[in-house]
């Protein structure tokens, strides 16, 4: 199983369909259920967390074997603002794959990229 972490974003979505078309099982982590409908009817399964959440982060990871975190706040305000989503959580995130077991843990980041 393969946990992908801002799977309703740009990257996420891209990543996750091809998986699901591949036949991979993939688990996408999201805020909102409606945003993932088509992830879903493609056949992956939608868990309802949060990254400021780090119960939510523990319960999926459970059962993964790879993770995907692809999500960010750059823009985020208030409880979403980048230092409690792209910092606070996903340690967490991080704490919560290897309490879990995850053999593999992909981070993405755009902080500091530049067109050149």
């Amino acid at each position: 199983m393969i946990l992908i972490v801002g799977a309703t974003g740009l990257l996420g979505r891209a990543t996750a369909l091809p998986l699901l078309t591949q036949g991979h099982a993939v688990r996408v982590l999201v805020r909102d259920r409606t945003r993932a409908a088509d992830l879903q009817r493609a056949g992956a399964e939608v868990f309802v967390g949060d990254l400021t959440d780090a119960r939510s982060l523990e319960l999926a990871c459970k059962g993964v074997e790879r993770v995907f975190a692809c999500a960010h706040s750059m823009l985020g305000r208030g409880p979403y603002a980048s230092a409690q989503v792209d910092h606070v959580g996903h340690t967490a995130l991080v704490a919560a794959a290897r309490d879990a077991k995850v053999e593999h843990f992909v981070y993405t980041s755009a902080m500091g990229a530049r067109e050149d």
